[in-house]
C-alpha cells in the first residue's frame, strides 16, 4: 500500500516540477537574449564612436558591429548622434525557439541603449 502511495503522489508532483523547471530555463533564455542586445548595444556604441571623425558611415559601421555581436535577428539599431556623444540603441524580437511551446508565449522585445562621450583624436581636451 506505501508504494502505491508514494507513486500517486510522484506523479501527482511530477507535471508541477516540470513546470518549474522550464520556466527556469525561459527565464534564463529570455535574460541571455538582453544580455546579447546590451552587448551588441555596447559594441555597436565602441565602433561608432570611433568612425565619427572619418568619412565611413558611422550607422552602417554600428549595425554592422552590432549584427556580429549578437545572434538574434531580426536586430534593430539606431544611432542618434548629438554634439558631444553619441546613443545607439538596439532591439530584436525574441521568443521561445521551441517549435511546440513558443507558440504558446509570447515575443518580447529585448531592447538596450549605450551612450558613449566622443573624444577627439588630434589631442586636445
Amino acid at each position: 500500500m506505501q508504494t502505491g502511495q508514494s507513486t500517486v503522489e510522484f506523479a501527482l508532483l511530477l507535471p508541477l516540477v516540470v513546470m518549474c523547471v522550464a520556466l527556469i530555463l525561459v527565464v534564463v533564455m529570455a535574460t541571455q537574449a538582453q544580455l546579447s542586445v546590451v552587448n551588441a548595444a555596447r559594441n555597436a556604441a565602441r565602433v561608432a564612436i570611433m568612425h565619427t571623425d572619418s568619412n565611413v558611415d558611422t550607422t552602417r559601421a554600428a549595425n554592422d558591429a552590432a549584427r556580429d555581436s549578437s545572434p538574434l535577428r531580426p536586430l534593430l539599431v539606431d544611432v542618434t548622434t548629438h554634439k558631444d556623444f553619441l546613443t545607439v540603441t538596439v532591439s530584436a524580437q525574441w521568443g521561445l525557439p521551441l517549435p511546440i511551446f513558443g507558440a504558446w508565449l509570447p515575443r518580447i522585445t529585448v531592447k538596450s541603449s549605450t551612450t558613449m562621450l566622443s573624444e577627439t583624436t588630434d589631442g586636445s581636451p
